[in-house]
């Protein structure tokens, strides 16, 4: 499997450490790659006859801005620098750059003071080229640097950020004070984790990577899933299959307020292909499931809840099933303590049920309450806290968000599939579902984590082309779950 590896600032400064002094890269070609991928990009977003500002700071950063306008420069491209040093102050690459420019007759206002901002009229400019600051930065902003990103903000105007936006902690993707608004990032070789992790994802906009040589060796902090990732965990099916190859999976699910998770989760299984589906749920509400003949449905007791008497049904189902998932709208009876219900906060006794064939899928909310840490601090380092509680737990957790991170051991990995229209309710139902399935058919915890994330996002985004996400209900996406 491939999948695309996520650095942290340190390892890419690593890796081009090794680039330059392992495999002797010249360092001017790296940055010179480096300008072409930002050029190219710029060339997309700009109209016929347009016009580029490009924002430089005094670091590698500004040189590869500087490296930018001259590459604009010489295709004809009307562009102009702001330099937010002086000029004397420019070393190694940023100071060579700066000096081809204004060789090849370039233009580059020089910005010293608060009163300098006012000579830049974002009107004149079609696109901007944010190049203040690189993935290193770890101070707030301030001074006329914060002014500027402010008015870069302000104007409105399609925004290429040079490996990521001014202002975004390349290892966290919080925000230093304030930072730049991209309409696309161009980073290199790898994204970084801030490109991924909130607030960060949201300043980045598209982000596209660059490669800008061949190390021979590999980094990595986290992965990132892509579609064939999930085809080869996921081959097409051989011609003789029959349903029991397609493994047999419990859920359990279900209450009477909330009968519709249970029919999404146990409907998303079905359509991630699982061989035989039995769900058990309160007998009061078994009559939903009429309208899905594909369930072997199971009445746990008599009642409407999860009392003893249901959970006492589905122990009795468990060593059948080659997986079991619990928890789509249970509800909180006094049975669910026996199936290992989710809310492990209420009982940490329950935590010494879990191994390593285990997955946890909390969202924010509900990790605060496994932890006892407050929403905001889980928020500041997500994929920290997942690692951390993994390990402690021994078990596959998939920590849910706009960006899901899962985590088993020493492997993490980023979800950023999806968009606004999951945030719904019945989402964590059918990604139950998916990730039941897969672990029916064989797939590892961890594997059918990421793979489920995954699946779930796309299938949303596939649903958003048609509906649009404000008009997305969790039950789209199920007509458009797959890969």
């Amino acid at each position: 499997m491939k999948m695309l590896s996520v650095l942290t600032p340190a390892q890419m400064r690593q890796l081009d450490a090794h680039m330059i002094n392992e495999q002797g890269t010249p360092e001017e070609v790296l940055m010179e790659q480096a300008a072409m991928g930002v050029t190219a990009a710029v060339k997309e977003l700009l109209p016929l006859g347009g016009r580029v500002f490009v924002f430089c700071g005094s670091g590698n950063n500004g040189g590869d801005g500087l490296a930018v306008l001259r590459q604009l420069g010489m295709k004809g491209i009307d562009c102009s620098a702001y330099l937010f040093c002086a000029p004397a102050s420019l070393t190694g690459l940023a100071g060579l750059q700066y000096r081809i420019a204004i060789a090849s007759g370039l233009k580059a206002e020089i910005i010293l003071n608060d009163e300098a901002l006012d000579v830049i009229d974002f009107t004149k400019a079609d696109v901007l080229v944010d190049a203040l600051f690189g993935t290193g930065l770890s101070r707030e902003i301030s001074g006329r640097y914060r002014l500027v990103v402010e008015k870069i903000n302000a104007s409105k105007k399609p925004v290429v950020a040079v490996d990521i936006p001014s202002g975004i902690n390349g290892e966290t993707g919080q925000v230093l004070g304030t930072a730049v608004r991209a309409s696309l990032t161009v980073t290199f070789m790898h994204k970084k984790l801030g490109h991924l992790l909130f607030p960060g994802r949201e300043y980045s906009g598209r982000v596209s990577i660059t490669k800008i040589g061949i190390p021979t060796i590999s980094l990595q902090t986290a992965q990132e899933w892509e579609e064939a990732d999930v085809q080869e965990l996921l081959p097409p099916l051989g011609l003789n299959i029959h349903k029991g190859d397609n493994g047999r999976a419990l859920l359990c699910a279900g209450s009477k307020s909330y009968v519709g998770a249970a029919l999404l989760s146990s409907k998303a299984a079905l359509r991630t292909g699982c061989g035989l589906l039995h769900v058990a749920v309160p007998g009061g509400i078994r009559a939903a499931f009429y309208e899905t003949p594909s369930v072997i449905c199971h009445p746990a007791g008599s009642g409407f809840d999860w009392d003893l008497e249901a959970a006492q049904t589905a122990l009795a189902l468990i060593p059948k099933m080659d997986a079991a998932a619990l928890g789509p709208g249970m509800g909180s009876g006094e049975g669910i303590a026996m199936l290992l219900r989710a809310a492990l906060a209420k009982n940490p006794s329950l935590f010494e049920h879990i191994h390593e064939k285990v997955v946890l899928t909390p969202h924010i909310g509900e990790m605060s309450r496994l932890i006892n840490k407050p929403a905001d601090e889980i928020l500041k380092s997500p994929l920290e806290t997942a690692s951390v509680a993994s390990q402690s737990w021994g078990c596959t957790l998939l920590l849910k968000g706009a960006t899901s991170i899962i985590a088993f051991g020493d492997k993490v990995s980023l979800n950023a599939s999806g968009n606004p229209g999951l945030a719904k309710g019945g989402s964590g139902d059918m990604l139950t579902g998916i990730i039941l399935t897969l672990l029916a058919k064989g797939v590892d915890s961890y594997k059918a984590a990421c793979a489920g994330a995954f699946m779930l996002g796309t299938s949303a985004e596939k649903a958003y082309k048609l509906l649009q996400e404000r008009m997305l209900l969790a039950s789209d996406v199920l007509d458009a779950l797959g890969v």
